[in-house]
């Protein structure tokens, strides 16, 4: 009798040790995870809050416009050239190129707010490569310092002279060579030496044969028709942007969601330990059953989902790294020759 009592005594003493130990892991279990909930929650704010995330992603946005910016009008700019003999030697396509690699040719503007916000470029070749009237002027200085006789515009003879005029310089200009002293180089030579700005020609690539101050009649040589590639590459690297931004856009909806599909889950099984911590009694078969509710939880906490989903929000959001700028086709673009292309005479 004695001895039963001392089993059953015993029994009581370890359910009761049991139970506390259980009771014990909940507590840490709770614990652990209010602690990464709150965490969570301070770590996600700013990503929550689209007009302060997107405000930090703008530096990043306008580092990658401006470099795809540059790639894009350069490999614009070097098919252009090769369609327009007249621009594909050296004296045209060195200037052109430093002013369309330079910084000061695009302007990054920024509007609005959040994910509506629009991050645009604009290209300004007259502001680094010069204007078309610069390169009239040249040409006139050109034609002063080579002793070229000009009739005066309005004059009897204008028209006449200017046509003989055309016809002298196409003789010159298919006369092409490599010497510098022949005189198509020449010409050039003092011409970009008498601009303002290292290539305002540009402009006669990109549109065509366009009024100058020189214009006396005539007609030029060649007779280029407009390619327009500056005003192409331009909305190519804007429309590029706006796909960026929008698939920006997608994967932060993605991650948030992501996220708070686990912080429900943590928030889920915190109700349920206090729901256990509640029912906890002497009773062993009843224990077994909570200790059955509390190994999904345990393993909730332990494998620290709710952790994992914040630092994947925070290294795919908060610290992106670069922005996927591109357009279709740009790679294919051919680059300029290393072989020395004949200058014109």
């Amino acid at each position: 009798m004695f001895k039963n009592v001392l089993q059953y005594v015993k029994q009581l003493e370890d359910e009761a040790e049991s139970t506390q130990s259980f009771l014990y892991r909940i507590r840490g279990g709770r614990r652990r995870l209010v602690n990464s909930i709150t965490k969570a929650e301070l770590d996600t704010k700013l990503a929550k809050d689209q007009t302060k995330y997107v405000a930090g992603l703008k530096p990043k946005l306008q580092k990658a416009a401006l470099k795809l910016a540059k790639k894009s009008l350069l490999d614009a700019t070097v098919n252009a050239i090769k369609k327009r003999q007249e621009f594909d030697i050296p004296l045209y396509r060195k200037p052109l190129y430093e002013a369309v690699l330079d910084d000061n040719t695009y302007t990054i503007r920024s509007r609005g707010a959040g994910f509506n916000s629009i991050v645009s470029v604009d290209i300004n070749l007259n502001k680094t490569a010069g204007r078309l009237d610069m390169w009239g002027r040249a040409i006139k200085q050109a034609r002063k310092e080579l002793s070229v006789k000009v009739p005066r515009k309005g004059s009897k003879r204008s028209e006449q002279d200017a046509l003989n005029a055309s016809r002298a310089w196409a003789g010159i200009y298919n006369k092409r060579g490599v010497g510098n002293k022949n005189q198509y180089i020449k010409t050039i030579r003092l011409r970009l030496s008498f601009a303002a700005k290292p290539a305002p020609f540009w402009e006669i690539l990109d549109k065509g044969q366009l009024p100058m101050p020189s214009d006396r009649g005539g007609y030029p040589t060649p007779d280029n028709k407009p390619l327009n590639f500056v005003d192409r590459t331009r909305k190519d690297i804007n429309a590029a942007i706006s796909t960026a931004v929008a698939d920006e856009r997608a994967k932060y909806l993605s991650l948030l969601a992501e996220y708070d599909v686990f912080l429900k889950e943590a928030q889920a099984s915190l109700q349920e330990l206090d729901q256990l911590v509640a029912e906890i009694s002497l009773d062993v078969r009843s224990n077994r059953e909570l200790k059955k509710r509390f190994g999904p939880i345990a393993k909730f906490i332990d494998n620290n989902k709710l952790d994992k989903a914040v630092q994947l929000i925070r290294k795919e959001l908060l610290t992106t790294g670069r922005i996927d700028l591109s357009i279709a086709g740009s790679g294919k673009r051919v680059r300029p020759s290393v072989r020395t292309i004949k200058e014109l005479l």
